[in-house]
């Protein structure tokens, strides 16, 4: 992973994860993701979102997350697990 944004709206949140792929690695897609946060409390996410799979040759290597969720659900620490 290189960088990670997050940013919000009124009813959602996304996630900008900016990955950093190694010579020898296969290219792959993320098929789903999940947004964990304090307790345990997923929050519902909508499938990620890739412009091209990610591989050496890759020129936009950004995933986008996005999940429904008001400002009082996303408080707190999340762990992102693609």
């Amino acid at each position: 992973m290189a960088r990670v944004h997050s940013y919000r709206s009124t009813r959602t949140v996304a996630v900008v994860v900016l990955l950093w792929p190694t010579e020898e690695m296969q290219s792959w897609r993320a098929v789903s993701a999940e947004l964990v946060g304090p307790r345990r409390r997923t929050l519902r996410v909508k499938p990620p979102w890739q412009r091209e799979p990610l591989s050496s040759a890759a020129n936009d290597r950004r995933v986008v997350i996005e999940a429904e969720a008001t400002e009082a659900e996303t408080r707190g620490s999340y762990t992102l697990k693609l």
